[in-house]
This record gives C-alpha cells, structure tokens and sequence, in this order.
C-alpha cells in the first residue's frame, strides 16, 4: 500500500500583519460582565478536578469513547517519551481496544472496578486475547503500555481543573479566532488562485499531483485509490474531480468535517448547477468516484451534511468528543473513527 499526503498549506493563507486582526483582552470593554464560563470543560465535568474515576466515568456511558479519551492523552504521552515502535504498538493496542468496546458496549466488569487504575487493568487483560500465539509480545512491551495508560488516566483527572483557570480560558478564544481566520482565509486563497491559474494554481497543483501519484501506484494485487480529505481539503479534492481534473478518479472519497454541501449551497463549485427543485434536484454522481463517505461531528461547526445535496455521497454521524472549538481538528486522533471507517470500507468493497 503507497501512502501519499499532499501538503498545500505552505501556499495557502499568510498573514501580512501576523494574525493582528485577532481580538485580544487589550481592547477596552462595551459593557457587561465577562461570562467566565463560556468555555469551560467540553468532555469532562467541571468537579472531576484530582478524581481517580474520570475515564471509569465516561466508560460507563461509553465505554467507546472512554477508549478515545485514554488513547488521546496515552499518545501524548508516548509521543514525549517513546519512539516511532511505541507509538505503532499503541495504535494496535486503541484500535483492539477500540474493537472490544464495540463489541462489548456494556461488559458486566465494569460494575466490579471503582476507578481508573483497576478499569485500566481489567480493559488489558480483555483486549490481550491470551489466545494468541505466545511468541507474539503483548502490545510490544505491556509494562511501558500500562504505564502510559496509568499517565493518561492523571492527566484526564487533571483536566477539569486546568480548563477552569483564567489563563487558560482566555488562551482559548485566540485559539478559536485563528482557526476560523485560517480556514477562511485558505478558502479564499484557493478560490482566487482558481479563478486566475484554474488546474494550475498552486494548491489545485500540489492536491492533483498527489491524486496522480496514488494512481501511478494501484497494483493488481491492490488496484484501489482511497482518498481521506479533511476540511478544505474536500473541497479542493471535488473541484478538481468534477470540474478541473476529471481525469483523475478514485475508489473511494472519504470527506471529513469538510464543506462540499454549503460550497454547492453557494454556487461556489462551477459544476454544480443550480437546482430546478431543491426539494428534489441533487447534483448527479460523480462518474470517476465509486463511493463517497461524508463524515461529520454535529458538534463541528465548520462540517456540512452532503448526501440531500449530491447523488452518491453518503453522510454519517461521528461524535468526537470535543466542544465547538476543539471538533474541528479532533477527528484523526480517535481511534474509533479508524475502526469504523475500517468497517464501512470492508462494506463497500464486499
């Protein structure tokens, strides 16, 4: 399998005064009192600050997203103190972990643990399958494993409590604004170079030429090109398959938290037409796509619904966990989504 990851940001949006547009606490005030709240804890409840059942809670709503949670904080950790074989050993271990909790949303041992550190111990040793040749390492090094699980269990203890400090809560609303600058300014950079260059605009360009080389590398044994586009990058991936290079094709489009709906909805893509009967009209299938998967979090404010609007996509509903500011750039650090997209693949090819 040949992995190819177009990276378009370097020509995309600058900023010519470094983001000086962005609001700051040094502008004076309208009025009114600033509401201290408005950001607060988005995944865990503001009185889990120093608890030792903060994952055990959210296990026993979810024992999925529990799964998440533990891996996102243990990947943090690997990745300040392991190397390129630990972080690999972890994925294995969250995406059987992953695969467990969704074959057993509701194990009855989750009613005998009492916190984090006895639920940790116990999800091990389900997930290790014993039955598997004894040659093979568990999960590559069970005791670095443990301990890193152990350290993601403290700091999502710890979480409630840093998310309510002053500091933090006013780190975030910058956090959000360049974000949103960011996304809108790379939209706006592609549509001008689209206007002007057309196919050969940088970013068209460096995305086409990614779409290539993953079709110059199809075998017989896996003749298959699966493309996973997040954000505005979905965007680009349907202009230049519907409009700018339609040449190129795939087996799969996968789109995540990405725009294709409200692009069309404003007339932004030159091959969608505008509807007779919007109640009725959706744009036809692309014919160089066989399956298109549109993934979205409800919670992401920056991701669109496809299927009502084009023929062929298919929308599915994927909560990440996170609150208005963090969804957006969550999805890729859940094992689950992984998992399930692993399954919703083995589907459209069966």
């Amino acid at each position: 399998m040949t992995v190819v990851e177009p990276f378009w940001g370097a020509v995309a949006s600058s900023f010519l005064w470094e983001h000086a547009s962005l609001p700051d606490d040094g502008v004076e005030r309208f009025g009114g009192d600033e509401e201290s709240t408005e950001l607060l804890s988005e995944e865990f409840p503001l009185d889990g600050g120093g608890r030792d059942d903060t994952i055990l809670s959210v296990a026993r709503r979810s024992l999925v997203d529990a799964v998440d949670v533990m891996s996102a904080f243990s990947w943090q950790v690997a990745r300040e103190e392991g190397d390129e074989a630990d972080l690999v050993m972890l994925a294995d271990f969250a995406a059987d972990a992953v695969e467990y909790a969704i074959a057993n949303p509701h194990p009855e041992w989750l009613g005998d643990v009492d916190n984090d550190d006895a639920f940790l111990g116990h999800l091990l040793r389900e997930v290790e399958r014993p039955a598997e040749p004894a040659t093979r390492e568990v999960f590559g090094g069970r005791p670095r494993l443990r301990s890193w699980l152990a350290e993601s269990a403290s700091r999502a203890s710890d979480a409630p409590a840093r998310i309510t400090s002053t500091a933090v809560l006013r780190a975030a609303r910058p956090a959000g604004h360049r974000a949103a600058a960011t996304f809108l300014g790379d939209a706006m950079t592609y549509l001008r170079q689209r206007e002007q260059h057309g196919a050969h605009g940088q970013i068209a360009a460096i995305v086409a030429s990614g779409l290539e080389q993953a079709q110059a590398a199809r075998t017989t044994d896996d003749p298959r090109t699966l493309v996973i586009a997040h954000s505005m990058g979905g965007n680009i991936v349907y202009d230049l398959l519907s409009h700018l290079r339609t040449d190129l094709s795939c087996d799969t489009l996968v789109t995540v938290g990405s725009q294709p709906g409200v692009f069309a909805e404003l007339g932004l893509f030159p091959a969608v037409e505008r509807p007779a009967d919007p109640t009725v009209d959706r744009v036809p299938a692309l014919t160089n796509v066989r399956h298109w998967i549109n993934v979205f979090d409800p919670a992401d404010v920056l991701a669109f619904a496809a299927e009502r609007i084009f023929d062929g996509a298919e929308d599915f509903w994927y909560r990440t966990g996170k609150g208005l500011l963090k969804a957006h750039s969550s999805y890729f650090g859940r094992p689950s989504l992984y998992v399930r997209l692993a399954a919703r693949l083995s589907e459209k090819t069966a």
